[in-house]
């Protein structure tokens, strides 16, 4: 019912005892206005309310998105904890591999440079210790030719000039020589075996003959043929 159907409604005239028309048309208007106003508030109150639901809706549905938005975006971080984690362990134990190899190739190279020092030390006593058992025998060498006769002898002079044949040795002089060759030669068959020391081929000026010429010469020649004796020997 609207106010429009109250302001039209009609009524039969009864003959007798009916109602003022009137009065009747004059309350049905006060009616009909009351109804307006209620039916306009009721009618503005559908639209607010249809807003409202309208609003709700459009909340609901946002709340539904924003939900499956918060639903997946919880999925994809647990997925990216889970990727992470998974990846920082295969890293963690990459790393664990790589130190431990590192840690055992670096203690094979210092046992290496320890093992290459140990030999270098060995190498080094060993080189002292046949240098210094050359220095003693070689000291013993020149102890025994100081001792020998023919240091001892005092030397014959003989002219630069003139040169002289050299007289035949008696057997005395070639028994002295014989005991020196006897001396002298496990010395130096023990200097051959230990040590490699170069062979210096016999010529005329390096021969024990010519030393014992030159040294029984003159004494200016002596200290030239000790050197070359004991560069020789």
């Amino acid at each position: 019912m609207t106010p429009q159907d109250i302001r039209e409604q009609s009524f039969e005239k009864a003959v007798f005892g009916g109602f003022d028309m009137g009065a009747v048309e004059s309350f049905l208007g006060e009616v009909a206005d009351e109804f307006e106003a209620i039916y306009k508030d009721n009618m503005t109150l559908r639209a607010k309310m249809k807003v409202l639901v309208d609003k709700i809706e459009e909340y609901r549905r946002t709340e539904d998105s924003m939900r499956l938005a918060l639903d997946a975006s919880r999925r994809i971080a647990l997925e990216m904890e889970e990727k992470a984690k998974s990846e920082a362990e295969s890293l963690l134990e990459n790393a664990k591999i790589e130190a431990l190899e590192a840690r055992e190739k670096l203690q094979r190279e210092n046992e290496e440079a320890e093992q290459m020092l140990l030999r270098a030390k060995e190498s080094v006593a060993s080189y002292f210790e046949n240098a210094r058992a050359l220095c003693v025998n070689q000291l013993d060498l020149l102890d025994r030719l100081s001792e020998s006769k023919a240091f001892r002898e005092e030397p014959t002079r003989i002219p630069v000039s003139e040169p002289i044949a050299a007289p035949a040795e008696p057997e005395e002089a070639k028994e002295e020589e014989l005991e020196e060759e006897q001396v002298f030669a496990p010395l130096f068959s023990r200097e051959e075996e230990s040590y490699s020391i170069p062979e210096i081929p016999e010529t005329p000026e390096n021969t024990e003959e010519d030393f014992t010429r030159r040294y029984n010469m003159a004494p200016e020649f002596r200290e030239e043929a000790l050197e070359d004796q004991t560069r020789f020997f």
